[in-house]
Parts: C-alpha cells; sequence; structure tokens
C-alpha cells in the first residue's frame, strides 16, 4: 500500500512561527534583546508592551526534501509530510515512527532543542484518510486508604528536618526514578508498555544509587557496605536484594552501554524491585538517623563524608 502521513514537530518557534504566547524573534548578527511587558508596580498591572514577536517572512520559510529508509519527506516549516510504500497500516505506522524518531534524534543533538512530532493524520494512495492506532483505556482504577495516607502525611513531616547528607542525595536521586516513566516518547502514538532501553537504565541507576549513596558502593568498600548493614539493622533477606541487584547492574554493564538484549531485560524486570528496596532503605536510615539525634541530643549520626555513589 502507498500511504502519505502528515506530522507537525514541537517546538514551532525555530521555525520562526507562532509557537503559544512566546515572543518569537530572529537571531541577529551582534545578538538579540529582547524586553518583557511594561509592569506599572503601583497599580500591580500590565501598562504596555515589551518586545512583540517578529515571526518569518513566506519568503523565508523552511522547505526540505529529503530520503531517509526509502520514505520521501517533505518539510514545510514545522510540518512534515512523509510518504512510501507498505504492506500494511501496521507497517506503515511502524516506518514512520522509526524514520521519525531516528531523524528528530539527530536534530535534538544538532539544535540542541529537543523536538517531537505529533501525527495529524494518515492517507493511503487513493486520498481516503486512514484510521490511525488508537488506544482506548478499559479501566484507570486507583485504590486509596485515607489512613495510610495521614500516616504518610505525618511522617513525611516528622522526617522532612533531617538535614543528613546522605539522606538528602538519597532522597533526590530516589525521586529522579520516579520521574523517569514519564519522560517516555510519545510522538505518534501512545505511551509505550514498556520503557526504551535508555529509559529503563536511568530508572535502575537512580534507584541503584539512591542505594548505594547511603551504603557506599561495595564495589569499592564492601566492609564499609556491610557494616553499615547491620547498623542500620537490616536482616540477611534485605542483604541478598542488594547483592542481586548488584549482581544485575554489574553483569548488564548498565553504568556503560550494553547491546545485550537479555541483559537489558533483566534490568526492566528489576525495576520494581530497585524501587522498593531503595524506598526500604531509605525508609530504615530515616528511622536510624532519628533514632541517633534522640540518643546524642541532636548530633548527627555518621554524615562526616560527603555523599558519594562511589564509596
Amino acid at each position: 500500500m502507498r500511504f502519505e502521513a502528515r506530522l507537525v514537530l514541537s517546538p514551532a518557534w525555530p521555525f520562526g512561527v507562532q509557537d503559544g504566547d512566546a515572543t518569537v524573534v530572529p537571531s541577529g548578527d551582534s545578538g538579540v534583546t529582547v524586553t518583557g511587558a511594561i509592569i506599572d508596580t503601583r497599580m500591580g498591572t500590565v501598562a504596555g508592551h515589551g518586545t512583540t514577536s517578529s515571526f518569518r517572512a513566506d519568503s523565508e520559510s523552511i522547505n526540505l526534501e529529503g530520503e531517509v529508509d526509502g520514505l520521501h519527506l517533505s518539510i514545510s516549516d514545522n510540518f512534515v509530510t512523509i510518504s512510501g510504500d507498505a504492506k500494511d497500516l501496521v507497517t506503515a505506522f511502524a516506518v514512520i515512527q522509526s524514520a521519525t524518531s531516528r531523524v528528530l534524534q539527530h536534530l535534538s543533538v544538532s539544535h540542541g532543542t529537543r523536538f517531537t512530532a505529533e501525527l495529524l493524520g494518515l492517507m493511503d494512495q487513493h486520498g481516503d484518510k486512514i484510521r490511525t492506532p488508537t488506544v482506548i483505556n478499559m479501566l484507570n482504577a486507583r485504590v486509596y486508604n485515607l489512613q495510610q495516607m495521614k500516616d504518610h502525611l505525618e511522617e513525611a513531616i516528622r522526617y522532612s528536618p533531617l538535614s543528613d547528607a546522605r539522606l538528602v542525595a538519597a532522597l533526590q536521586y530516589y525521586d529522579a526514578g520516579l520521574q523517569v516513566p514519564s519522560l517516555a516518547p510519545r510522538e505518534l502514538g501512545p505511551r509505550p508498555a514498556v520503557l526504551p532501553t535508555p529509559l529503563a537504565v536511568v530508572e535502575f541507576l537512580s534507584y541503584w544509587k539512591s542505594v548505594t549513596t547511603i551504603m557506599g558502593d561495595p564495589s569499592r568498600r564492601r566492609d564499609r557496605a556491610q557494616s553499615r548493614y547491620k547498623a542500620l539493622g537490616f536482616d540477611e533477606d534485605a542483604k541478598l536484594v542488594f547483592d542481586e541487584l548488584k549482581e544485575i547492574r554489574d553483569a548488564s554493564d548498565v553504568a556503560h552501554y550494553s547491546l545485550d538484549s537479555e541483559a537489558i531485560d533483566s534490568v526492566r524486570a528489576s525495576l520494581g524491585k530497585a524501587r522498593a528496596f531503595a524506598r526500604r532503605l531509605i525508609s530504615g536510615y530515616r528511622e536510624y538517623l532519628t533514632a541517633q539525634t534522640a540518643c546524642s541530643a541532636g548530633h548527627q549520626a555518621d554524615a562526616t563524608d560527603p555523599p558519594s555513589v562511589d564509596r
């Protein structure tokens, strides 16, 4: 089948066209000065416009033609038309997604700005619009427990004054891991059920760094990690989980780069365990610090070393 797809790229401002409420102006040889709106501080109101947008002239619009993987690309401003042949709709959608993703990744590197694409429409050789893949959520349920939520809020308030350097860093790494799934690309379709390899690795490493910030890196100072385990009162089961995650980290070479699909699958399968263990460790460390503070009249527990994931 012959197909033609229409996409729109974001952001739009690099093409010299309107982009929401942003002020869009061309670059200049001697730089650009952009001023904001005039504010009357006495009345607290806008009193005048600052720099207004200066969009590209009709004669300046970007118009390019190109070929990627046998597909023809026609670019006009931030609109892209892709045409080609495929045996069926599923294949057409896959090749469009693959080619677009790689072009945008290279464009993001070249321009220094992350670009995304939205599929506007798809039609066949007869000019008939093709219905694109759609996901219908049959169920999106959340179960709440008010007493549990109340307890967790009280915990958060109680532990917030703790200023231990390791705890602060561990919390930041854990929070970074929780944010990773929201970064999954969704340019031409719904958010994937499985995280792309780079994001799965980033999420796993975020939780691992959260753990090793507190425990130390056993590959460098295993004795220190073991002593902290005992001090925090973790049982043998927790140590086994720690060793399992370390083995995955080392065997999968996730700290560097691996083309081994089985290794990456192992990382993906361990994300839930890594997240749960990091949460468990942070919770235990908070309790440890609180107990130490109570016993030492405000003296912080073993926080003389700066946080590091390489100890």
